[in-house]
């Protein structure tokens, strides 16, 4: 099966054409028609409202059974078929075993993560730039902070648990298998270099949710999402550690709309470094703990 599978040039340039069709034609198309039942207009109201960027209640529910579907269609069932049947190798050889310790740490580094990583949102959001592009990429960014923020204040529990698995689980699942299991892979195969593949490949993961003023935070995650990955060779720790990254913030925004808690997580505001120093230094021991872990696991084998 290796032999015939399909090169690693050619399997990038599947991947870019495959998550175009997926995730920008095949799957909002489907979503668009799944989700017109519950918008009270007809088809070209529903358009005009989605391609208008809308904030009334009315197409909360719409537009997340669109992007849920974009999300599943295009980077999951889509993705996976490709890769299965067109790139020759199995997807099940991407998933592994790793103890419990280890998603442990994953989670735990990530959950650390947060806070410096705090003090990099905050720098990159206020980067000050000029220019026409620049100009335009703001207003771009504004807009679309606005309509997030439209998008995670639930009016209930059942609507935060439909957030919740269109925005913290399906993407998991999705951009793991994505750029860690599919792209990561073929990056360094060409390259011969795995940082090469895991950082070239965190750009482009970056890159894919258009956040020019929020370009390096993601890029990181991208980039410590690669890392377990490589060291673990279990698909399943990026994509848990990916899950409790997206299901904290998206839980803390809604127990601080519901004045649960006073932290806001849709803040751009650096945490004090009095807290990021040392769970920053916390984050570096997990790391290292996570990556003995996984070598002393090759040892054993």
């Amino acid at each position: 099966n290796e032999e015939r599978a399909l090169s690693p040039y050619l399997s990038v340039l599947l991947f870019i054409v495959t998550i175009f069709l997926g995730f920008v034609v095949i799957g909002p198309i489907i979503g668009f028609f799944l989700a017109l039942p519950f918008y009270p207009g007809n088809f070209m109201d529903l358009a005009e409202a989605i391609t208008s960027g809308q904030t009334s209640n009315d197409i909360k529910i719409p537009f997340l059974m669109l992007q849920g579907c974009a999300t599943a269609i295009g980077l999951i069932v889509v993705p996976m078929a490709a890769y299965q049947f067109i790139v020759k190798r199995k997807t099940s050889k991407l998933f592994g075993s790793s103890p419990i310790l280890l998603y442990g740490v994953a989670v735990a580094a990530v959950i650390a993560f947060m806070f410096p990583n705090s003090l990099i949102i905050e720098w990159n959001a206020n980067l000050n730039s000029s220019g026409p592009f620049w100009d335009w990429a703001r207003e771009r960014e504004d807009a679309a902070e606005k309509f997030t923020k439209f998008l995670t204040h639930f009016e209930s529990g059942g609507e935060f648990l439909i957030g919740f698995i269109i925005i913290a689980l399906l993407p998991a699942i999705g951009e793991e298998f994505t750029f860690r299991g599919w792209l990561q892979p073929a990056i360094q195969k060409i390259s011969g270099d795995p940082h090469v593949a895991i950082w070239l490949s965190a750009m482009i993961f970056s890159a894919f949710h258009f956040q020019f003023f929020g370009f390096v935070p993601p890029m990181l995650l991208g980039a410590l999402f690669g890392y377990f990955m490589y060291w673990s060779n279990n698909l399943w720790v990026p994509i848990v550690a990916h899950f409790v990254n997206n299901g904290f913030s998206l839980l803390m925004i809604y127990l601080h709309q519901v004045n649960v808690v006073e932290f806001d997580a849709e803040s751009t505001e650096a945490l004090p470094l009095q807290f990021v120093l040392p769970v920053a230094a916390v984050f570096f021991f997990l790391l290292f703990y996570f990556k003995k872990l996984t070598d002393t696991r090759e040892e054993t084998t």
